[in-house]
């Protein structure tokens, strides 16, 4: 406090106690007699632990509130306001529109009518109680499908296979056997036998194995030339493993008369979306009749799904028929490519020419020796130009084994611009495609 000059005031409160000097010896000093109590502090820690507790259940409240007015109120991936009539407003051009509340839209549903197929010539004909369920169909099938064991010093592998005669006779792939030194044959009861190689066709993926046994259970064939499309088709085989045997999948005819050209053969096959996986391969495809119309060859590519094939029952059987009876088939010409013909469509997306489009060249043929390589396109043969798949093979086998094809390449030089490329004639001289494939 201020005090004025000559007049007497009273000691501040614990004067003594804050004053630099010492109290006075042997008497008691007044603030020694004073006592400073500290109180000690509140134990609030619950009360605001509680508070915390609150303030935190609030806040998920009003963010769960939040999100839900949002979805109900405001479209998903629109920027819309609230409130508006008409179409939606958004700058989103991929935004969806509200689905449609009109109780009176129905779907419309489409059924595809299945024929019977004609009497069948050389198989057995339907069986008079018509058309079987899948279950019907996997209980006749099963005991006429097998698993196959390969392998080499290298490599093994696992397939399936069909049983043709009661003795022992095995219809497969001839890639499921190709350079395999030992086959085992499992049958649908676990019995394994060792299987030896009767015969093959390259050219046309088949191979016909023996076993000794007896008593098997040879399967029933029908006429694939009766497919249409969208009838049903059935696969069984061994996929992946050996204790997946016997596993059943279902889809439809999705193809006939599909030309391909693989590992430099040429072949025409079924093509069904029912799912086919490693160790199908060799295995049946069967109608809704329970007769094999198909065996079962190939997938195309991992990333893809309901791409599957199988060669037609009416082509094996030829084939088949003469390996067992040793007849061994004419050579087929080849010009040692494989690849895929790009339409007019396909041309123009990747701003090529219509043609057979080249993946791969066989490095013992006469085309490779002429410098061509895969990303080259044949737009003629013979100086006729290639209007669809049909029109190349044709053409190919319109020359026997060892004679000259003239072709016509076409080569983009720079596809990194759109400058034409630069078109070249060549002759090739046509070997036999089982050679380019041993």
């Amino acid at each position: 406090m201020d005090q004025r000059p000559g007049e007497t005031y009273p000691k501040e409160p614990n004067y003594d106690l804050f004053s630099a000097k010492p109290p006075a010896t042997g008497a008691e000093s007044a603030a020694s007699t004073v006592k400073v109590r500290v109180k000690p502090p509140r134990r609030n820690g619950g009360v605001i632990a509680l508070c915390v507790v609150a303030t935190l259940l609030l806040l998920i409240v009003t963010v769960a509130c939040f999100v839900i007015i949002r979805r109900v109120v405001i479209p998903s991936g629109s920027m819309a306001t609230v409130g508006t009539s008409g179409p939606v407003a958004t700058d989103n051009p991929f935004a969806r529109p509200p689905a449609t509340t009109d109780a009176t839209t129905t779907e419309a549903t489409t059924g595809i009518e299945i024929n019977d197929p004609p009497a069948v010539i050389g198989t057995t004909p339907v069986e008079s109680d018509g058309v079987l369920t899948v279950s019907e169909i996997y209980k006749r099938i099963q005991p006429s499908v097998v698993s196959i064991l390969v392998n080499n010093r290298y490599n093994s592998g696992l397939a399936s296979g069909i049983i043709l005669d009661a003795s022992g006779v095995i219809v497969t792939n001839y890639h499921v056997v190709s350079d395999m030194t030992n086959i085992v044959v499992v049958l649908h009861d676990g019995t394994r036998h060792t299987a030896s190689l009767l015969g093959y066709d390259a050219s046309c993926d088949l191979a016909i194995l023996y076993i000794e046994a007896s008593g098997l259970t040879p399967a029933t064939f029908g006429n694939s030339d009766a497919l249409e499309v969208g009838d049903l088709a059935v696969a069984v085989g061994t996929p992946y493993n050996l204790s997946l045997s016997g596993t059943t999948t279902q889809g439809i005819i999705s193809a006939i008369n599909r030309d391909l050209l693989i590992n430099n053969r040429q072949m025409t096959l079924i093509q069904t979306d029912a799912s086919i996986n490693p160790g199908n391969s060799g295995g049946p495809l069967i109608n809704e009749y329970g007769q094999v119309i198909g065996i079962i060859s190939m997938k195309i590519g991992e990333d893809f799904e309901g791409l599957g094939f199988a060669i037609p029952m009416n082509t094996a059987k030829t084939i088949i028929e003469n390996i067992i009876n040793g007849v061994h088939a004419a050579a087929t010409p080849a010009l040692g490519v494989d690849g895929r013909f790009l339409t007019e469509v396909t041309a123009a997306v990747n701003g090529l020419p219509v043609g057979f489009y080249i993946t791969a060249v066989h490095p013992a043929s006469d085309i490779y020796a002429q410098g061509v390589r895969a990303g080259d396109v044949i737009v003629a043969i013979d100086g006729v130009e290639l209007a669809d798949m049909a029109a190349f093979t044709a053409l190919t086998r319109s020359h026997a084994v060892g004679e000259v094809a003239t072709v016509t390449i076409y080569r983009d030089t720079n596809p990194y611009d759109a400058k034409s490329g630069v078109v070249a004639t060549i002759d090739v001289v046509l070997m036999d495609e089982a050679v380019l494939n041993g």
